[in-house]
């Protein structure tokens, strides 16, 4: 139970779900510069909402050299399938 809340806590912020949207809509990895110009939010801010996503497992990283880059996890299960298609389908 407790991962499901984590999930559900993890979107639970604007912030959040607009960086979801930029790496749903990506379809492929972004690093936090992309994110930060795109959303036009300082760096602390990107960076404490990824890591919030990630350890609820929504997202996960790649490095590369000193660049990180994020995509969409994995579905775990039907509640994680189920909220990435809620994000897939928010309006822009």
């Amino acid at each position: 139970m407790k991962s499901y809340v984590e999930q559900a806590k993890a979107l639970g912020d604007v912030t959040s779900l607009r960086i979801m949207r930029l790496i749903y809509e990506a379809r492929q990895a972004l690093c936090v510069c992309e994110l930060m110009d795109a959303l036009k939010v300082s760096h602390c801010n990107i960076s404490r909402h990824l890591k919030i996503l990630k350890i609820a497992g929504i997202v996960e990283e790649q490095k590369e050299g000193r660049w990180v880059h994020f995509s969409v996890a994995n579905p775990r299960n039907l509640f994680h399938k189920n909220l990435l298609r809620a994000v897939d389908e928010m309006p822009g």
